[in-house]
């Protein structure tokens, strides 16, 4: 698993299956990939994805940003390979509201109409920083929607009840 900071590990925490074994590569050197080139994450990502392909069964990139850029490049190299954010398309219906990085959702807004920017959040939880305010400002914009979905692995370590919404999905069930 490849993510640019802490959370593939809450992403790990949540898929981790006692019989198997994981490499997790927080890439926090980077962090966050969000602000980088699309040329330093197509460069970056296939450098992590050769270390790892030798070593594991499946490759998942945690992060959604890095997911939506370089997964196509790197499926032409590695079969293996698979992107957090495709486990999500199931569950986006036209009452749904995307949050996540602000790179991310400049890239989810021209096919999906309801995309909120969580970078702040990101960086909070990364810092291990309060939350609430923020999670209150939030709450108060995504009130009108019928779900939300959670567009970064950080967010998996937020508290169930955090978002005043019915259905919140996470994709992480799927992978």
């Amino acid at each position: 698993m490849i993510d640019s900071g802490n959370g593939g590990l809450y992403y790990l925490t949540k898929i981790r299956k006692e019989e198997n074994s994981y490499i997790l590569i927080m890439d926090k050197s980077f962090f966050p990939y969000g602000d980088k080139s699309i040329e330093f994450l197509l460069k970056r990502s296939f450098y992590l994805c050769l270390i790892l392909d030798k070593k594991v069964d499946k490759i998942i990139l945690a992060c959604n940003t890095l997911s939506l850029i370089a997964l196509p490049f790197l499926k032409q190299f590695f079969s293996n390979i698979r992107g957090v954010f495709y486990e999500f398309i199931p569950y986006i219906h036209k009452r749904s509201v995307i949050l996540g990085s602000s790179r991310t959702i400049t890239l989810l807004k021209d096919t999906y109409p309801y995309c909120m920017d969580g970078t702040r959040l990101i960086s909070l939880i990364e810092k291990k920083e309060e939350t609430k305010e923020e999670i209150h400002r939030l709450n108060s914009m995504i009130s009108s929607f019928d779900n939300i979905i959670l567009a970064c692995t950080h967010f998996i370590g937020l508290k169930e009840n955090s978002f005043c919404i019915p259905e919140i999905k996470n994709g992480m069930n799927s992978i």
